[in-house]
């Protein structure tokens, strides 16, 4: 079953939203760890998490996914 790819960044872009929400961030010790001091993490190591993985390894899609995110 393909996938468009407008659901592919729709749906990459609320995991990563959901990734930096105040629920979990609350409870997320190893995201919270790896932010610098002004909260900033690294696309490359968002695109690590599994659950992104499994969405898509490509990086550029990741980024398109996030360019009208008002999270992130």
């Amino acid at each position: 079953n393909a996938v468009s790819p407008d659901a592919l960044k729709e749906s990459v872009k609320r995991q990563i939203e959901y990734y930096f929400s105040g629920d979990n961030l609350g409870r997320d010790f190893f995201l919270r760890g790896k932010m610098d001091a002004e909260g900033w993490i690294g696309v490359m190591m968002i695109a690590g998490f599994n659950r992104v993985r499994m969405l898509t390894p490509d990086l550029a899609v990741i980024l398109e996914s996030l360019v009208d995110s008002t999270v992130v």
